[in-house]
């Protein structure tokens, strides 16, 4: 078997290996090497240095994945809410609910009215007058009711996306921070 020598990074300490080997571990530092070999030349990498290596890059593209579904949660959160908002069959809660108290007093003064001259009109038009107008203030009730809760749920899915939204940018700022405690306790050991 061919031998070869070559130095540790680490450490600088020769270190004699069999030409076949692709990783070794020094003998006075125990530093994990990876031998390459380039153009015939043979020189060592610090396997720990590929890992911390590797280790960044995870971090950054842990940080970049929770940007992204971040933003994609914001995006998805501002279609629905416009889907819910923007439908031209649905009014808004105010407006139906103003509607109904309208169409109720509407009916209530009329009922009011109808009574206190109940001998000098003709029943058959008070009878009408209770035909036409308490179905309306029913169907309005029933339209407030849908309304209401279409408001409901939609409450509940802005809370459903507020608490995903704080969960991930808890994640977000956990692994930024992750990554800054990396890059300082790098630039640490680096420091003489």
């Amino acid at each position: 078997m061919d031998i070869i020598a070559v130095t540790c990074n680490n450490c600088g300490s020769r270190l004699d290996v069999r030409l076949d080997m692709r990783y070794v571990t020094c003998g006075f530092c125990k530093s994990r090497l990876e031998i390459k070999q380039r153009s015939g030349s043979f020189f060592v990498r610090t396997l720990e240095s590929v890992a911390r290596r590797t280790e960044e890059i995870s971090d950054g593209m842990e940080i970049l994945m929770l940007q992204n579904e971040l933003e994609q949660l914001d995006r998805n959160w501002a279609s629905e809410l416009k889907e819910r908002r923007g439908d031209k069959n649905h009014r808004s809660v105010d407006f139906t609910i103003a509607l109904g108290r309208v169409a109720a007093a509407i009916t209530i003064l009329a009922t009011a009215m109808a009574f206190a001259l109940w001998n000098e009109w003709d029943k058959s038009l008070f009878v009408i007058f209770h035909i036409l107008f308490w179905p309306i203030v029913f169907f309005t009730g029933i339209g407030m009711y849908f309304v209401w809760q279409h408001h409901l749920e939609t409450e509940r899915m802005e809370a459903r996306y507020k608490g995903n939204r704080w969960v991930l940018v808890r994640r977000l700022v956990e692994a930024r921070a992750k990554r800054k405690r990396a890059l300082n306790e790098q630039n640490a050991v680096k420091v003489p």
